[in-house]
């Protein structure tokens, strides 16, 4: 993910599914004036994946789509938006 210098967050959920968890955000990329979808297991942040998009609908499109596949394997979700690192 990027430095909260570069990023805004605009949602972020953490997935539970027994004891793994892992967050999946959408950030204000502010240096690129784009929108990034983070994807990043707790036990190991070197898999973290970032997607990048021009229009905030397809970065909040993207996100509703990884959480709809995280919920039917299992995972659990804590909402949240604007949270902070």
């Amino acid at each position: 993910m990027t430095s909260n210098a570069e990023a805004a967050p605009i949602l972020r959920w953490v997935f539970r599914r027994g004891h793994e968890a892992l967050t999946c955000a959408v950030e204000t990329a502010v240096a690129r004036s784009s929108f990034d979808v983070c994807i990043l297991p707790h036990w190991d942040l070197s898999v973290g994946t970032v997607e990048h998009f021009s229009a905030p609908a397809s970065a909040l499109r993207r996100h509703a789509e990884i959480a709809s596949r995280l919920r039917q394997a299992g995972w659990v979700a804590e909402y949240g938006a604007g949270c902070t690192s």
